[in-house]
């Protein structure tokens, strides 16, 4: 790592902000992309609309797939994840999952495959308990992952 970004991370005072900025900067240069990328902000919130959910709905749908994609959420519980979160059904929560992946997950599957099985190694020694995802606050437009 470069000296500039290691002054700041040692900047960051919040434990899991720094833990999530390290992850980021392990990605792999697709995922990084695609995590910040506009066009895949446009999909998700087109498919949030198509499937008539709010703005917080499409918010936490947001974060949701972001947590996949930094490689804090498995995939194979990303359904699960956005019945709770967005607090829908089954079959919704499906069609949503389904489509993301398409869009989103398909453009980056080696890279993605690599950091679940990386996440699956990782979370077969850590408790059940310290790998749940914390439920981030959520300010106007602008889900705030620094204070929760």
């Amino acid at each position: 790592m470069m000296p500039s970004i290691i002054k700041k991370i040692n900047k960051i005072n919040n434990p899991l902000l720094k833990q999530r900025y390290l992850k980021y900067l392990k990605l792999p240069p697709d995922i990084k992309e695609i995590m910040f990328s506009p066009k895949a902000a446009e999909k998700i919130k087109e498919i949030g609309i198509k499937n008539h959910l709010t703005p917080l709905q499409l918010q936490k749908l947001s974060y949701v797939t972001g947590s996949v994609l930094l490689g804090e959420l498995k995939i194979s519980n990303f359904i699960k994840e956005i019945c709770e979160k967005c607090k829908l059904e089954t079959e919704p929560s499906k069609k949503i999952a389904d489509e993301i992946t398409k869009e989103i997950f398909i453009p980056v599957k080696e890279s993605l495959k690599k950091i679940q099985i990386q996440k699956n190694q990782i979370s077969s020694s850590i408790p059940k308990s310290a790998s749940s995802i914390p439920e981030p606050k959520i300010k106007g437009n602008i889900v705030d992952l620094k204070n929760h």
